[in-house]
């Protein structure tokens, strides 16, 4: 019996190991794709090495996009689970009642181009600034000099309550847009850079497509491990290989845990009464966010069918109104996120002079670890590297641009409603608004300040008012 059981793992151990050793799954370039007729496209390249270079993962698990996946997870980028957020929370109340969150981490350096960098960063489904890879990158990001604003997505930061029925979406961009917003008031001097994870990548892009106006407030964007067309994911998603079906049954886990700690304001009376078709039986008993969404997002938000929802909140269809530069990277070996679904950005980026598709053959979902040890990745991950990179030298290569938007693009951040821009005193003192309006004070220090202010607006990026209809998404 034991003889048995070690010869077939020896067995097992032999076939892993060659596996990892065969030539197909080694060490590659990234594969690029992008308009060859760009010279914008190429400049950029040029100055982003790393792309240059075969991308080297660990070789015991990093050949493996389902260990890649479950160690951005657990592990970060680095060794980020005792560092503590050198940053403040800001939260603030729209006009249908919804408090929104984000957090502000301040370069810890100056950058070596002497500029004010500011990433405005869109976290994965049910994700937010504690996720552990959002601090890895944040950490990375202040030692190279930049400024980053993390969005907290709705009803996920169980300290910041939720005060409306409305919580977060695959393509919804309220929440972003705000954040966007206030940070264009707060810092009018800084050169702004969309960055969205997973579905925080489909948000950001939605939102860049929704608006020319958008496309002028940012330098560049970065998608990392989006899906792009949900309802092309839709039957992928239940598929068991790449254990995709059980990767839905956790997130599908995790997101009624937010349900049922947000039940008593997401189920009232009041939300029942206004949407009878709510079946809460059904919603708790969803193995799949699928469910969820047909059996209470798509009610809440006043969408006849799953399926309008989807289109409407989908990237694929927004591609092509955008025309700043825009990086979309993606890994082969995506366990969520399989090849099939990136044939629309492959053809975007081929046929639009400032796009570039990125696809490597290994990285996981949201993994990219590198090094050449058998085991240990290095400290800083291959994605962190890259989107510096980018952002570098897109930021050098801005004259040469040959967008539509390029002789108005990126302006010096500034306040939408035409009052002065919000200054940040040093240390904790009190953030004073250029419109009259109290000081927002930080917290005691332990743990992130916290401001707060009741801000009631309509979006001026979005030219809309935060309501519940369709053609108004909450979310």
């Amino acid at each position: 019996m034991y003889l048995e059981i070690l010869l077939v793992s020896t067995a097992t151990l032999i076939w892993w190991f060659r596996s990892l050793l065969r030539e197909e799954n080694g060490p590659k370039l990234p594969q690029l794709i992008f308009k060859e007729e760009s010279r914008f496209t190429k400049e950029i390249l040029d100055k982003v090495t790393i792309l240059q270079e075969k991308y080297v993962t660990p070789l015991l698990w990093g050949r493996n996009g389902q260990w890649q996946t479950l160690a951005y997870g657990i592990l970060g980028h680095r060794k980020s689970s005792r560092w503590r957020a050198k940053g403040y929370r800001e939260t603030f109340q729209c006009m249908d009642g919804a408090t929104i969150s984000f957090d502000v981490f301040e370069p810890i350096v100056k950058h070596s181009s002497g500029a004010d960098l500011t990433f405005l960063i869109c976290p994965g489904i049910a994700n937010s600034c504690e996720s552990v890879y959002i601090r890895s990158f944040v950490q990375n990001a202040q030692n190279c000099g930049f400024r980053c604003y993390v969005l907290n997505h709705l009803g996920v930061v169980a300290s910041v309550k939720l005060t409306s029925a409305r919580l977060f979406s695959y393509g919804g961009t309220a929440e972003f847009a705000a954040m966007v917003d206030c940070a264009l008031r707060q810092h009018p001097s800084s050169r702004a850079i969309a960055l969205g994870f997973s579905m925080g990548g489909n948000v950001i892009t939605c939102w860049l497509g929704e608006s020319k106006e958008h496309q002028k407030k940012v330098l560049c964007a970065i998608s990392v491990c989006q899906g792009y067309d949900i309802i092309r994911s839709r039957p992928v998603l239940l598929q068991w290989a790449g254990l995709r079906r059980a990767y839905m049954f956790s997130m599908a886990r995790n997101m009624k845990r937010i349900l049922a700690r947000n039940r008593d304001i997401l189920f009232s009376p009041e939300v029942l009464t206004r949407h009878p078709e709510i079946d809460i039986k059904a919603v708790f008993g969803a193995t799949t966010l699928l469910e969820i969404d047909e059996y209470y997002t798509r009610v809440l938000k006043g969408y006849s069918s799953v399926d309008e929802m989807y289109v409407a909140e989908s990237s694929a269809h927004k591609l092509r109104e955008i025309h700043i530069p825009i990086m979309f990277v993606n890994a082969l070996d995506d366990p969520i996120v399989p090849e099939e679904l990136l044939d629309c950005v492959k053809d975007y980026a081929s046929t639009h002079d400032n796009a570039i598709a990125v696809i490597t053959q290994h990285g996981g979902h949201l993994g990219f670890f590198e090094g050449d040890s058998y085991l240990i990745p290095k400290p800083v991950s291959w994605l962190c590297r890259l989107v510096i990179q980018y952002t570098e030298s897109v930021l050098t290569n801005e004259p040469q641009r040959s967008d539509k938007l390029a002789n108005g693009h990126a302006a010096p951040m500034h306040r939408g409603d035409g009052a002065a821009p919000m200054h940040r005193g040093d240390g904790a003192a009190p953030m004073h608004r250029g419109d009259g309006a109290a000081p927002m004070h930080r917290g005691d220090g332990d743990g992130p300040a916290v401001r707060s202010a009741k801000l009631l607006f309509t979006s001026p990026a979005a030219g809309r008012n935060f309501s519940d209809t369709p053609e108004n998404p909450l979310d």
